[in-house]
């Protein structure tokens, strides 16, 4: 199970276009409440934004901590925004705190 979770991750990176991964962990309070209010109708900001592709990388499983290490490096905070083209990061911030924000940082780094 973790495995087939870590393939389809490394398979929805591998084209070439811009992905916005999101890195959380289940026991933290500001990753569920971004969660809540925008992870799960991502795809209606995406649509209305033309937002990259999310993909969400959870921290609870070893596979996961060392695929974000070795290609995004340490994080200071969580959850963390990380925008990629392939495996190069063209920028990234970290936190949440209300969804038009959270917006506007994701364009800050696109545009």
């Amino acid at each position: 199970m973790l495995f087939m979770r870590l393939l389809l991750l490394l398979s929805s990176l591998c084209f070439a276009e811009l992905k916005l991964v999101a890195v959380t962990d289940p026991y933290c309070h500001v990753c569920e409440r971004w969660h809540e209010e925008v992870g799960q109708q991502y795809d209606v900001y995406m649509q209305s934004h033309n937002l990259p592709e999310l993909v969400e990388v959870p921290q609870d499983s070893y596979s996961n901590r060392m695929w974000v290490y070795h290609r995004i490096g340490l994080l200071h905070a969580l959850p963390t925004f990380i925008v990629m083209n392939d495996d190069e990061v063209l920028g990234s911030f970290e936190g949440y705190t209300v969804a038009s924000e959270f917006i506007e940082e994701i364009e800050k780094v696109i545009n």
